[in-house]
């Protein structure tokens, strides 16, 4: 119960519909219970430490909210912007803590390219420990197998990262019209995003060599280009230990 109303607070926050009928709460094997919106489909893929973790298919095709162009990034010369087509929060309980997730899916209107469309993909997780501690935690995207082809144009964070806690760091693409949020930067940030051999791929994972009692945040922001009227679509997983 308590899951749910967390995944609740933060849809509500994200401007999905909190009730009953637009959530889903997952036991998982381990005794971790998984919260996410209804209609996401669900996957697995590899914890930094080799096991497997939970995920979720976002698929640009599915959007569950109709697109606005109130969004950051308008230009008032041409007309160019993100919409968002698409975002939610994902919550994840264990018996050290939770982590609480959340994306954002946007695309590019009056981007100028009759033959290509573009679009944004931001992935953050913070962790809170309940007593018990942390040695890390990670966001990553992967393009999913039944996607279109698309190319990887712009992508962030770049490299790694430490810094203490009171840093704030802006996380954003820029390829034709910008797309920037800011976030707090903790200890060691590791970071991977290999686009010409692995387009699509990309993670950011915290990660510390004691463990931590406070909340620890990962953030990824990848820009793409597929072919027009050709939508993505990614595998987003998370986790923390």
């Amino acid at each position: 119960m308590q899951a749910a109303i967390q995944a609740a607070q933060l849809l509500t926050s994200a401007g999905h519909p909190t009730d009953a009928a637009s959530l889903t709460v997952i036991r998982e094997a381990d005794g971790a219970v998984s919260t996410m919106p209804k209609g996401i489909a669900r996957t697995t893929g590899t914890r930094p430490d080799g096991t497997t973790g939970p995920g979720i298919v976002l698929d640009a095709r599915t959007t569950s909210h109709s697109p606005t162009q109130a969004s950051a990034g308008v230009s008032p010369a041409t007309g160019q912007g993100w919409s968002q087509i698409n975002n939610g929060c994902l919550t994840e309980n264990k018996s050290q803590g939770s982590m609480y997730s959340c994306w954002t899916l946007q695309k590019m209107y009056n981007d100028g390219y009759p033959y290509n469309d573009f679009y944004t993909v931001t992935f953050d997780g913070t962790a809170r420990s309940n007593g018990s501690g942390m040695h890390y935690a990670y966001v990553e995207v992967t393009k999913n197998s039944s996607s279109t082809a698309f190319t990887v144009v712009d992508w962030n964070p770049k490299s790694n990262y430490y810094q203490n806690c009171n840093s704030s760091l802006s996380v954003g693409v820029s390829y034709i019209v910008s797309f920037n949020m800011n976030v707090t930067e903790c200890d060691n940030w590791y970071v991977y995003a290999d686009p010409g051999n692995n387009p699509g791929t990309q993670y950011s994972e915290w990660l510390a060599a004691t463990v931590y009692w406070d909340a620890r945040e990962a953030t990824l922001a990848q820009e793409v280009e597929t072919a027009e009227n050709r939508s993505p679509i990614w595998n987003l997983y998370y986790d923390f230990q």
